[in-house]
């Protein structure tokens, strides 16, 4: 039992949860948007570009992402030079010349992408690496689960869960919660009650609220 609340007369304690989930069988609306970098230098220096921040796409989930990239014309040509594609801070794959699409879904969650620029030929050529994320994204899907439970303070009582059925297995990727106790928590304060989450109390002494921010404790056993 890692997630309780427990009440410090007898009352009705009632719990809202309120999550945001990824499912991503399920039919939401998707949005597309780009993020785009570039630098310039040597390709023997060699010049890195990178992406590790996706502002266009808000507090959306990403559910896919593909790759643009440009080095020159003397890659392709004269093979120069190319560049190599770095996912997460590991490579991924080397050699690559100017190209469009490159997929990149199956290495998410992504927080970082950079290429990187190689001396294919043993002189140094001045290059512009030129890189775009072009990004599919969807707003998270919004569920509720309530429970309750009510009994005598000094008891204590508690109200606790350790599953959420309105997720359907999704991966929670927020969540608040609304409690109520009674009004002579606020009024009389008569009991009060405190928030474990995962076996550690995280607040103490509350009364009826709404928008208690969990997030920071998910994963929520």
């Amino acid at each position: 039992m890692k997630f309780k609340t427990l009440l410090k007369k007898s009352w009705l304690i009632n719990f809202l949860f309120i999550m945001l989930f990824s499912l991503f069988s399920i039919n939401v609306s998707a949005d597309n948007c780009t993020e785009t970098a570039s630098a310039s230098g040597y390709d023997s220096d060699p010049v890195t570009v990178t992406i590790n921040s996706f502002p266009c796409v808000g507090t959306d989930i990403i559910t896919a992402v593909t790759l643009d990239a440009t080095i020159g014309n003397y890659c392709t040509s004269y093979y120069w030079y190319s560049y190599d594609i770095i996912v997460n801070g590991t490579t991924v794959v080397t050699g690559q010349c100017n190209q469009t699409g490159f997929d990149l879904t199956p290495y998410l969650p992504i927080t970082s992408v950079a290429i990187q620029s190689n001396d294919e030929d043993n002189y140094s050529d001045n290059v512009t690496l030129n890189l775009t994320l072009n990004i599919t994204h969807e707003a998270p899907p919004v569920c509720t689960d309530v429970f309750s439970a009510s009994g005598y303070d000094s008891d204590p009582t508690v109200a606790s869960t350790t599953t959420f059925p309105c997720t359907a297995g999704g991966t929670i990727i927020g969540m608040t919660m609304d409690a109520t106790i009674g009004n002579y928590c606020t009024s009389y304060y008569w009991y009060s009650y405190d928030i474990i989450v995962n076996g550690t109390t995280v607040a103490t002494q509350q009364c009826d609220q709404t928008g208690f921010d969990l997030t920071p404790y998910l994963p929520i056993t």
